[in-house]
């Protein structure tokens, strides 16, 4: 094989579409993802250089890929989470201050029944 296919591959970019074929993610390589593709593609020695290379390519893209869609997942998790955590304080702040109000109206209650009775 000495051309490269003009098919997709199955790379999916940060809106969910399909990435092209070669594109190639900009930004840091995760830790061991070249050395993963290294390793892969070593496995298929039939390979020539340049198919190789595009292995690798494709596989350290794969993997770039992968890990800001878990990093995205990860986010949209916590901000999930930050959200409910959100809506549960302010649920228990409303129920305090209803609790307090309704001590303070007993309270005053109570005091006036004093008053009124010692009068």
């Amino acid at each position: 094989m000495t051309s490269e296919p003009h098919s997709t591959t199955g790379l999916r970019d940060p809106a969910g579409n399909r990435a092209p074929a070669g594109v190639r993610p900009s930004g840091p390589v995760p830790a061991g993802a070249r050395a993963d593709a290294d390793s892969f593609a070593a496995q298929m020695p039939w390979l020539t250089p340049r198919q190789r290379e595009r292995v690798v390519r494709l596989y350290v893209t794969e993997r770039v890929l992968l890990a800001r869609q878990a990093e995205r997942g990860a986010a949209e998790a916590a901000a999930r989470a930050r959200a409910e955590a959100d809506a549960a304080c302010a649920e228990l702040r409303r129920r305090m201050c209803l609790a307090v109000a309704v001590l303070l109206g007993g309270l005053v209650t109570a005091v006036c029944a004093l008053v009124m009775h010692h009068l």
